[in-house]
């Protein structure tokens, strides 16, 4: 039903009974049309200047006729769509808000997170109790095979094989229970599991450094885990040691670690403790290294910090089986001073798990042809796949705010010009309803019983309806539409009553804020309510998507050197084979570091392609030298956004011997896709 002009002037003919009911409506469709809301708009990158919100949806060119059919109300569109900027903090390119506040009048932005409240409630599902209990999510619920973590999605058909037992048993293994001594409230402390990290064996690695790219550096990290895990000892990467956080938006304990982009990989107090080992190497005589050197051994030191045996030693140039002896060794901290990929070591983590590894493939197909595993490969895939998962398992609130502004940027405006279509069409239905109701506010007996009378009772039914229209919540959305991607076994809460109530704006002991400022339409003053919907933005399922959609992760440049390139026509041919099974797929989340690309995606006029707004690689460009061209800060927090979007989608096609497009397949595998597949253009386990 289309908005005609004059349903205001027809609706002001109403009893102000009738006009009350819908009055929300109204309040929203002006919002939504007026010029005199104004928020700090996106900015381009590395750029001063503010951008054309249109430039940020892909429109037919020089056709306004096709952009008023597909984007129907542009303008109203657009105030929602700058409302929904302010609300955000989207113009912060660092922080999100620490509360997000909703005027009455503006419905919540599908396509976005509350960040501070999901990352505020995710801390809480991962802090262990008073005295060291591990989270109630970490064991089996009774009739349920595995344990519940909530970060896994999907059903366990739909991941490989035992993903929910291996990330409950990763984080069971990297933040361990303190001891008895250890003090309750340092226990209780998230991401902390008490003050002396329970006597654990460590080993204490550096992250690679950046002539590595990200991938690779994950993938390094994934082997010493491995490694780590094979050998009961505790992986710690070396604090301050990823250096791609060492800039302004990274701050305090954040500084130099991965945790400014995702949760930490394991507890404080072990990190600590790994702090107090690496002094004591790096202070220990110059002389003993070369001694030991000189009587035929590695360079290894060996020293005693406070009565805890510590061993030191550059894992360049060792083998596997000095390797394996070292992590098997009484020394209860292994510290390496640099970072190298491990050698391949027998003793593989992933048999931990029995025989998990060989029970699914992942379902990969390379130009066409499925790809069949010998098993050791199935052991690195598998193995990758739960690592991977478990280092990325939620992200920061900074790199959840990068997301977001990745996401709004990307299809911000098509989602509110969805909405704004859908509202405006309640507000015609319902102004349609009054419209065939007497002008009696009580039908006659008579009235009612005449089955031809169209008008009986549709000015009650109006009500109804502009009552649903606003409610700030349904039981849709805080009982079924937050559980969607969660295929559990059970609806158990994961984390206890007294915190859900601490975080639940229906509950008596909730607190909202009001930190945010109002603002203001020409005619209006909306001030902040301060509502949060915890089963809404806590752990929460999925973002909204336009959907279905495929992953394409294009990798050219400098790869040349390491596999065979293929242009973005081949990508595509693999692209359309989608719609043998999907016919109406034409969404695209393009990812890739090739301004070309992005240049060449505009040529498939059938495709819709989202993609971050970053200065991009022209020619062979070195990766080192590209990031630092862009700007390390800038760079490395879209990757990781373009990463999690990436993960998220319906279908996914890269070439597999790419670092990068291993990581999406291995998340893909661990996050209720896996019998999606993955058309890969080529492949190599590395």
């Amino acid at each position: 039903m289309t908005r005609r002009g004059s349903d205001s002037s027809k609706l002001a003919r109403f009893s102000s009974s009738r006009s009350a009911i819908v009055a929300p409506l109204v309040v929203l469709l002006v919002l939504a049309s007026s010029s005199a809301i104004q928020a700090a708009p996106l900015r381009g990158p590395r750029s001063g200047m503010a951008r054309d919100p249109r430039d940020y949806i892909q429109l037919p060119e020089d056709d306004n006729a096709a952009t008023a059919t597909e984007l129907p109300s542009f303008e109203r569109s657009m105030e929602l769509y700058r409302a929904w900027e302010r609300i955000y903090g989207l113009a912060d390119p660092a922080q999100p808000p620490a509360r997000i506040s909703f005027p009455p009048s503006v419905p919540r932005a599908p396509h976005l997170e509350d960040c501070s409240a999901r990352s505020a409630f995710r801390w809480q599902t991962e802090a262990r109790g008073a005295n060291g209990e591990a989270p109630a999510w970490a064991s089996a619920p009774s009739g349920c095979r595995y344990p519940q973590p909530p970060w896994v999605r999907g059903s366990d058909a739909a991941n490989l094989a035992a993903t929910r037992q291996a990330q409950a048993d990763l984080w069971l293994h990297q933040f361990p229970a303190p001891s008895p001594s250890a003090s309750a409230a340092a226990s209780a402390q998230p991401g902390s599991t008490g003050g002396d990290c329970g006597g654990q064996r460590l080993l204490v690695v550096p992250w690679p450094g950046r002539v590595n790219g990200i991938g690779s550096q994950i993938h390094v990290m994934s082997a010493w885990l491995n490694l780590a895990v094979a050998h009961d000892r505790i992986l710690v990467p070396t604090p301050g040691s990823f250096s791609r956080a060492n800039h302004s938006h990274c701050t305090g304990r954040h500084t130099g670690s991965f945790s400014c982009y995702f949760f930490p990989l394991v507890s404080r107090a072990c990190e600590e403790a790994a702090v107090a080992a690496i002094s004591s190497v790096s202070a220990a005589a110059p002389g003993q290294a070369a001694a030991a050197a000189a009587g035929g051994g590695r360079g290894i030191q060996e020293l005693s910090v406070g009565g805890v045996s510590v061993a030191g030693a550059s894992p360049k140039g060792m083998g596997a089986e000095e390797m394996g002896r070292l992590m098997a060794s009484g020394s209860q901290i292994v510290v390496f001073t640099e970072s190298t990929f491990p050698p391949h070591i027998t003793a593989h983590a992933a048999r931990r798990w029995g025989t998990a590894a060989l029970e699914s493939t992942g379902d990969m197909e390379i130009m066409g042809k499925v790809r069949v595993e010998v098993p050791t490969n199935l052991e690195v895939l598998w193995w990758r796949a739960q690592s991977f998962r478990f280092m990325l398992r939620w992200p920061s609130p900074y790199l959840c705010h990068l997301t977001n502004r990745a996401r709004h940027e990307a299809y911000g405006l098509r989602v509110a010009a969805h909405l704004v279509n859908s509202l405006s069409q309640q507000q015609d239905i319902i102004s349609t309803l009054l419209s065939l109701s007497p002008s009696s506010s009580s039908p006659s007996l008579t009235d009612t019983l005449n089955p031809d009378n169209l008008a009986i009772n549709t000015s009650s039914e109006a009500a109804v309806l502009a009552a649903l229209s606003f409610s700030s919540k349904t039981s849709l959305e805080t009982k079924s539409w937050p559980a969607l991607g969660f295929d559990g076994c059970t609806s158990e809460t994961h984390v206890s009553p007294d915190v859900a109530s601490q975080l639940d704006p229906s509950s008596s002991t909730y607190t909202s804020s009001s930190a945010s400022s109002s603002f203001s339409s020409s005619s209006l003053t909306f001030a902040p309510q301060g509502v949060v919907d915890s089963a809404y933005e806590g752990v929460g399922g999925e973002v909204y998507m336009l959907r279905p959609v495929v992953s394409v992760h294009v990798r050219q440049g400098d790869k040349a050197i390491e596999m065979q390139l293929s242009s973005f026509a081949s990508y595509m041919f693999v692209a359309n084979r989608f719609r043998l099974r999907t016919p109406d797929l034409q969404y695209a989340w393009l990812s890739t570091e090739m301004e070309s690309v992005i240049q060449q995606s505009r040529e498939y006029k059938d495709w819709t392609f989202f993609y971050t707004r970053n200065k991009r690689q022209t020619g062979a460009e070195a990766m080192v030298a590209y990031e630092q061209d862009a700007g390390v800060e800038q760079l490395v927090g879209v990757s990781f956004a373009n990463l999690l979007i990436a993960s998220e989608c319906d279908y996914f096609l890269g070439p597999l011997k790419s670092n990068w497009n291993r990581l999406i397949n291995g998340l893909r595998m661990t996050n209720g896709r896996m019998n999606k597949g993955y058309a890969a253009l080529n492949y190599g386990v590395w």
